[in-house]
């Protein structure tokens, strides 16, 4: 009986040390996941500033070019940009008149 008993309190003592890890490994889960967030929310950030920094820059090489400092490439960059910019025109006028 002696011999159960002790592997009873040793069987306890191992589910309290386990249950205590669970605690533990849960408090890590959510820490872990809060980090998470913080790390895509911050990422999101990054990508619309980004984003951001591109549309300036395209801004950039558009005025450069049409103040006449533009290289050939340029200049076709910029025709390109108009020719959108008058179909969008177009489609815009042909949604009006309908």
């Amino acid at each position: 009986m002696k011999n159960y008993s002790s592997r009873l309190i040793a069987i306890k003592a191992k589910v309290n040390s386990l249950l205590g890890e669970i605690a533990s490994l849960k408090n890590e889960i959510i820490t872990l996941n809060n980090s998470n967030l913080a790390l895509e929310k911050d990422l999101a950030k990054q990508d619309e500033e980004l984003k951001d920094l591109n549309e300036k820059l395209k801004l950039l090489k558009l005025a450069k070019s049409i103040s006449g400092e533009e290289s050939p490439k340029d200049k076709t960059e910029l025709k390109r940009k108009i020719n959108e910019y008058i179909k969008e025109i177009d489609r815009c006028i042909a949604l009006i008149n309908d």
